[in-house]
């Protein structure tokens, strides 16, 4: 009988483990609160929702996607800093919005696909502030890696995606 119950509670956890959800789809997407530092690892290809017509020609590959909702209107930026500082680990990121669904998501309002090692940086840094002014750059050698942060309002959404080139 102990066999019977230990190997139902295997076939459980297995369950659950085969259908965990994973953020590396727009519809099981990591709701951001607040300001802070996020560590997870992009891992998986996901449904592929982005389109290779984006403004900066590229798919999803090892993708983590984010949801963000405003709280207080201002401006929206980041920097992703790779845990190794490896020239060769290059992150691709795509912002949509505001206001978009998963089934339609449109165009990305901000991207980067800047390859750090291929544009000759010193960084593998990427991410958007208000020391540029592209709202795209990429894909390869074109770019820094960075391009302009968002004016954003309150109660506006966005999904960010990330993307490992590892």
């Amino acid at each position: 009988m102990r066999k019977n119950v230990m190997a139902l509670v295997t076939l459980l956890l297995l369950n659950l483990l085969a259908n965990a959800q994973s953020p590396n789809d727009c519809a099981n997407a990591i709701n951001v609160c607040g300001n802070g530092i996020i560590s997870s690892n992009a891992v998986g290809a996901g449904t592929q929702e982005l389109s290779n017509s984006n403004s900066c020609q590229s798919q999803e590959n090892n993708s983590l996607w984010l949801k963000i909702k405003i709280k207080d209107g201002g401006t929206l930026g980041f920097i992703l800093t790779p845990t190794s500082s490896s020239i060769t680990i290059d992150y691709d990121f795509f912002v949509f919005g505001p206001n978009v669904s998963c089934g339609n998501i449109g165009q990305a309002i901000r991207c980067s696909t800047t390859n750090p090692q291929a544009a000759g940086q010193s960084s593998n840094q990427t991410g958007m502030n208000g020391s540029n002014s592209d709202d795209s750059e990429g894909p390869g050698a074109n770019g820094n890696g960075f391009v302009e942060w968002l004016t954003v309002q309150p109660n506006e959404e966005y999904f960010i995606v990330l993307v490992a080139l590892i």
